[in-house]
């Protein structure tokens, strides 16, 4: 694995967090050299491997479990719903 110079100026590649997945029936199999700084999936002896380009990943993820009567929010109205969400959490509890 390399550490991208890129990373520690805050900034990274198109491709350092794309995830591909080899279909291992492929007639014509996709080149992992084709993209290299990409996170690739493989099977190798009955089970998935995955070949990491960087040491460490770019994203992570945060679930927020809505409840039922939760609005669900655009893009324009996300600021006020987390806002919103948080005030409506609080008093419940």
């Amino acid at each position: 694995m390399i550490a991208s110079p890129a990373r520690s100026k805050g900034w990274e590649p198109w491709c350092a967090e794309l995830e591909v997945f080899h279909n291992p029936f492929a007639r014509h199999p996709l080149p992992t050299e084709l993209l290299p700084e990409a996170s690739h999936w493989l099977e190798v002896d009955g089970a998935m491997d995955c070949r990491h380009y960087y040491d460490t990943d770019i994203l992570w993820s945060h679930s927020l479990i809505m409840a039922a009567d939760d609005p669900m929010p655009t893009y324009e109205t996300l600021p006020a719903w987390l806002e919103d969400l948080a005030r409506r959490r609080a008093a419940r509890e």
